[in-house]
């Protein structure tokens, strides 16, 4: 068996759970990519500079245990990176 193999498992079975039509936008407006739902307002509150999860909160209004939750869903399907400082950041894929 390959090393990492459980990690990237992990990963492909996250991004098999977020629903179909994940990527709803695609203006300049900061929406592209954007997932539908809920998560949208907390796709618009990442912006598109490393941000910090008491700013996030700030912004969304969310309790720190769904807003952690949801980062962490974005981070194993490659839509969000935990950067050093606890800051957060969309990954562009382009």
């Amino acid at each position: 068996m390959a090393l990492g193999a459980p990690g990237a498992a992990a990963g492909r079975a996250a991004q098999a759970e977020l629903p179909l039509g994940e990527e709803a936008g695609d203006d300049d407006n900061g929406t592209e990519g954007a997932p539908a739902g809920e998560g949208a307002a907390l796709w618009l509150a990442l912006g598109h500079d490393p941000v910090t999860l008491d700013a996030l909160q700030a912004r969304t209004g969310w309790p720190t245990a769904e807003l952690s939750a949801r980062l962490f869903e974005w981070e194993l399907a490659g839509r969000v990176a935990r950067l050093p400082g606890g800051l957060y950041q969309r990954v562009h894929h382009g």
